[in-house]
């Protein structure tokens, strides 16, 4: 039987493969944000490190630069905040494009896990009200990727 006569699984009148399909949804779009703002993180931390390391500094002031260049509007914090908000654009794209109906309870659903995760994750490095900025752009980021998924191109 070629893939092309398969039944599409999206679109089953199986209340239980839908819900399937939206757990899936949500799953992958978490580990997608998730996963890639750690990666992220990762990468720009090795990048700060390596940047302090040729800084010339040394024990005690190295530390203080590290700790503070990661509070602070440097390059370090700017940039994991604008890749951790793409991440989280694509998750919200994954999860639109797994799930294919249902995207607004979907996305809703991701975005507060996200927003979840991410308090439960955190240091103590801001304030509460920074806290609560990061996680409205962090469930807004979630929506706009479901938005751009399900968004219709012109013929």
């Amino acid at each position: 039987m070629p893939i092309s006569d398969l039944p599409d699984p999206h679109d089953a009148d199986d209340p239980a493969a839908r819900r399937r399909n939206g757990w899936l949804a949500v799953g992958l779009g978490l580990a997608v944000d998730i996963g890639g703002t750690v990666l992220s993180g990762i990468v720009l931390g090795l990048l700060y490190g390596a940047e302090l390391a040729g800084s010339g500094l040394s024990g005690k002031a190295l530390e203080d630069a590290a700790a503070a260049g990661a509070r602070d509007a440097s390059w370090i914090s700017i940039g994991g905040l604008i890749t951790g908000t793409l991440c989280s654009v694509a998750g919200g794209w994954v999860c639109a494009r797994v799930a294919r109906s249902n995207v607004a309870w979907l996305t809703t659903v991701l975005g507060l896990l996200s927003v979840g995760l991410g308090l439960l994750t955190t240091d103590d490095s801001h304030a509460m009200d920074e806290e609560a900025v990061l996680a409205l752009v962090t469930f807004c980021a979630v929506k706009a990727g479901g938005w751009l998924a399900t968004r219709r191109r012109p013929a």
